[in-house]
């Protein structure tokens, strides 16, 4: 049987199911959607309209949010991080323009709703139904309801019936309520009373009195009930929760960080010009020749601040240049000689009147400290090297899962050349640190 199961055909060759068969597995598609997929306008757009439609439609299991939405969040592969955009592009199977411009027109025609917001929260696609195959249900009919005659008849069992009046059978409805409720109470707290303790006089209770006694939850029950709610529903929280935290990460790689990086290079400029290294902006200039003087003015402050920031920097290299020189160390010994003459010949530039951008000096002094950097590690021992590198990523360990992989080695090898610079007494050259 298991052969011929796997033997079986995909497709069976008839129209009609037989009497004791049902459909599964299938979709829904109205009537009017498939007219507007395969209309002349939507083939001028793009002839691919019906396959990305269907393509969507077809997605597994994972990317539905709901009954007629999906949506995409992106996932992580292999190569790398692979965006909601492209996870949707994929299922289609179209280019990233083809794909637009079916995505634009099935919006505008109402065929299916797009949302794509620029935060990070991923992408929804709702397909939409048409006018035309909806129907509002008619109202039930509710029948009125007619209360059966009890089967109990007041007759002896071993007698001929007797006569009952009204007053006596609606005796019991007649009851105090307050007198039912004592009475009540006194059969829950009592239930295993004797019968020997039962009168003639006494009724018996029905199975509505006991059923108040029984209404009392069983605890029990509801934690194991509730146990097992918590435990079919764990992969569903899992996959919400993953799905929610993915997102937010993205947002905050993709606009949280170059925002904050933005405002940070906003508050450094604001820094330097408050310490004179750049010119002030200036409101008005309405007296020019006024303003020209303060520009003029600043800018020889500027100037004696880095050439003699620059003349402090060469003598501390020379200092470094000889230690390493002593120790040994000749890659490093190199690497200072190099790192002097360039601060000289940047500083006889300046000294001479030529006109240098702030950022072009900060650039080369820059390039400068990476290659004192790059010669310090390695002219630094590998046992040292790698004693420090664990060192620094077991004091950094908890900024590990909240950093991204390629920043948190960098943010290690930081830590290390802060060490080895201080171990060595190499000054910092770029202007951020003045």
């Amino acid at each position: 049987m298991s052969a011929a199961a796997e033997c079986a055909p995909r497709f069976v060759r008839r129209t009609v199911l037989n009497d004791n068969e049902y459909r599964v597995n299938f979709k829904q598609i109205d009537n009017d959607v498939i007219a507007a997929l395969v209309s002349p306008e939507a083939r001028k757009v793009t002839p691919l309209m019906p396959a990305i439609y269907l393509g969507l439609l077809a997605t597994s299991a994972p990317c539905w949010e709901r009954d007629g939405v999906l949506h995409f969040v992106g996932e992580d592969r292999e190569g790398g991080r692979l965006t909601a955009w492209e996870q949707m592009r994929e299922i289609a199977g179209v280019a990233n323009s083809t794909l637009s411009k079916a995505m634009e027109w099935m919006h505008k025609t109402g065929v299916i709703g797009y949302d794509a917001r620029a935060n990070g929260v991923g992408i929804r696609i709702f397909f939409n139904r048409a006018s035309s195959s909806i129907r509002p249900k008619m109202q039930q009919k509710n029948l009125r309801l007619v209360p059966t005659p009890s089967g109990n008849v007041p007759t002896p069992s071993n007698g001929t019936r007797f006569k009952e009046h009204d007053s006596e059978i609606n005796r019991e409805n007649n009851m105090d309520p307050r007198a039912s409720a004592r009475e009540e109470n006194h059969l829950c707290k009592e239930p295993s009373a004797s019968p020997s303790k039962i009168t003639s006089t006494t009724s018996i209770p029905n199975i509505q009195e006991h059923q108040t006694c029984l209404d009392i939850p069983n605890t029990k029950l509801i934690s194991l009930l509730a146990k097992q709610i918590t435990i079919e529903l764990r992969p569903e929280i899992a996959a919400v929760v993953k799905r929610e935290t993915d997102g937010t990460r993205e947002w905050f790689l993709k606009y949280g960080v170059p925002k904050a990086t933005r405002v940070a290079q906003h508050e450094t400029y604001d820094l330097l010009r408050a310490h004179g290294i750049i010119s002030k902006k200036t409101r008005n200039s309405t007296h020019t020749g006024q303003h020209i003087a303060v520009e003029e003015k600043e800018r020889e402050g500027k100037s004696e601040k880095i050439t003699s920031y620059l003349a402090e920097t060469s003598i501390a290299l020379r200092q470094v240049a000889a230690n390493a020189s002593i120790q040994g160390e000749t890659i490093l010994h190199a690497a200072c000689l190099s790192a002097d003459r360039e601060l000289n010949k940047l500083h006889d530039l300046i000294i001479a009147g030529e006109q240098l951008e702030i950022l072009e000096i900060d650039n080369r002094l820059t390039a400068i400290e990476n290659g004192i950097t790059e010669a310090m590690w390695e002219t630094a021992e590998a046992t040292d090297r790698e004693a420090m590198l664990k060192s620094a990523r077991i004091q950094l360990r908890d900024y590990e899962a909240r950093m991204e992989r390629e920043v948190f080695e960098e943010t290690i090898h930081r830590r290390v050349s802060a060490i080895l610079r201080d171990q060595r007494g190499i000054p910092h050259i770029s202007l951020f640190y003045t």
